[in-house]
């Protein structure tokens, strides 16, 4: 542990006020103070180490769909399972084995793509609907006056 570390600790636990030293701990956030420290010494120093991305949003680059463990399973290891289940039934070509699994990861991927032009059209349709020109310029006529 470095010794900016340890001062910033103790003149935290003084109760005294100083640069980048929280007076009171967060809820939720690292107990670390922002030193000139390696990654190494902060790791053993109690920060929290990056939050570490599981294998398959990782392999499929996934940025708006975030599958839950259980789901990760039945892509994954269900593909497969399913594929062998197939092909060991005499109900589907050897292919299935490697076809199935990536068709299912393609689907994954395209809901994923579609997800974020979803958000992105609807982000841009909401900004658009404040801006001055997408006001109606048509009025309503009343026939019977």
């Amino acid at each position: 542990m470095s010794d900016t570390y340890q001062r910033a600790r103790m003149a935290r636990d003084r109760g005294e006020t100083a640069h980048n030293v929280p007076t009171k701990p967060v809820p939720g956030e690292a107990d670390w103070v922002q030193t000139d420290e390696t990654p190494g010494e902060k790791a053993a120093s109690g920060a929290q180490p990056h939050p570490r991305r599981s294998l398959y949003p990782w392999a499929l680059q996934l940025r708006h769909v975030q599958p839950s463990a259980w789901q990760r399973a039945v892509f994954g290891e269900g593909a497969v399972v399913a594929a062998a289940l197939l092909v060991m039934a005499d109900l589907a070509s050897a292919w299935t084995l490697v076809v199935l699994p990536v068709a299912v990861a393609g689907l994954v991927k395209t809901h994923d793509l579609l997800a974020g032009v979803l958000a992105t059209s609807a982000d841009s349709a909401r900004a658009g609907a404040d801006h001055p020109s997408c006001t109606t310029i048509f009025t309503t006529v009343d026939p019977w006056s």
